[in-house]
């Protein structure tokens, strides 16, 4: 769920990218699927690290 809400927003904000950076409608596709990709192979390893090493109670 986090991933697709994730890449919600980065769909919504597509277009400034673009016109800001002035990049290909197909480079911001790359980079959306990077950025999800990405996101998507480390949530679970990390959220597991921050079980392990997260706050410890007093």
């Amino acid at each position: 769920m986090a991933v697709t809400a994730s890449e919600s927003g980065l769909n919504v904000a597509q277009p400034d990218p673009v016109v800001e950076f002035g990049a290909s409608q197909g480079t911001v596709l790359w980079i959306i699927n990077i950025y999800t990709l990405t996101l998507a192979a480390l949530l679970l390893p990390l959220g597991a690290l921050g079980d392990r090493l997260g706050r410890n109670p007093p």
